[in-house]
């Protein structure tokens, strides 16, 4: 009987194999991608289909509508960085008033699986000398703050006429088409170069967030005109963790100080809570209302 022994080298070149043909791999399987986007276009088509109450009707997909609630409130909330996430850190800076704004990160909660409702962020600010930005000892008041704005609720209330929703299924049907097609050119293909134009097909997931995407785009052109007002309720809570002032004070009975004022660096750290409404009308009228409470 001959005994056959596979050497190291060999069994290292075939797992190499191995993972070559692996790598090589790209796209996403084409009947997995055409199962997944159909689960989407039932599920939408469902969403619009049902009423939930007599003359409230679905307009767009509750993805679409995730995006048109967050798309608005960023509207609403455009003069506020700490309350609007872009997808870049956002600074501001007033040459009248010498007011810097400087927010380096936010974030919100994940739209694909729950309505957009808080809106996280740090944020720095600060009230500059009227000579140089650079001059540190000179500035007025430095502030480095957490915020946490809450949407409490929305309400859109659009005309009582249900859509027809076969319009949507031809949306959502070439779409569907459009993604399979281009997917399968890679599919077949098995090359890196065919997915550098399309790194969407790497992964199922990011395949699933392009054809919403997609959808959302079509369905808020449809629905551009539809709503007859929109109205956000909400509330913000800033925390003043770090936050000093540079004061020169006069001191009372102390003469010196009249031309020789005193320098101090209090530490004025606080809390604020901000409630908002805000009611949009399609005539462009608009209501808003705001009450502030601050401790500290």
């Amino acid at each position: 009987m001959r005994n056959f022994i596979l050497s190291p080298l060999i069994v290292l070149s075939l797992s190499f194999a191995a993972l070559g043909q692996t790598a090589t791999k790209h796209g996403i399987n084409p009947d997995t991608l055409n199962a997944h986007l159909k689960a989407i276009a039932d599920t939408n088509l469902n969403y619009l289909s049902y009423n939930a109450k007599p003359k409230i009707y679905h307009f767009v997909s509750k993805y679409t509508f995730r995006n048109l609630v967050k798309s608005d409130f960023s509207t609403v909330t455009i003069a506020d960085n700490t309350a609007t996430v872009g997808e870049f850190a956002a600074l501001s800076i007033d040459p009248n008033s010498y007011q810097l704004a400087f927010t380096p990160y936010a974030w919100s909660n994940d739209l694909t699986k729950e309505n957009f409702r808080d809106v996280y962020a740090i944020n720095v600010s600060a009230a500059l000398n009227n000579q140089s930005m650079l001059n540190l000892n000179a500035w007025k008041s430095v502030t480095i703050s957490f915020s946490s704005t809450h949407l409490i609720g929305e309400s859109y209330l659009s005309a009582d006429k249900a859509q027809d929703i076969s319009v949507y299924r031809l949306i959502y049907a070439e779409l569907k088409d459009n993604m399979r097609t281009q997917n399968d050119e890679i599919y077949h293909q098995k090359s890196e170069s065919a997915t550098l134009n399309h790194p969407e097909y790497d992964d199922i997931k990011d395949a699933e967030k392009a054809y919403n995407d997609s959808v959302s785009k079509y369905e808020l052109v449809l629905t551009k005109d539809i709503w007859q007002s929109k109205t956000f309720w909400w509330y913000k809570v800033t925390y003043n963790i770090l936050s000093f002032d540079n004061a020169n004070y006069i001191v009372v009975g102390d003469a010196t100080t009249y031309d020789n004022p005193k320098k101090a660096t209090p530490y004025t750290g606080s809390v604020n809570l901000a409630v908002n409404f805000f009611k949009g009308l399609s005539s462009h009228w608009n209501i808003y209302a705001n009450v502030n409470i601050q401790c500290g």
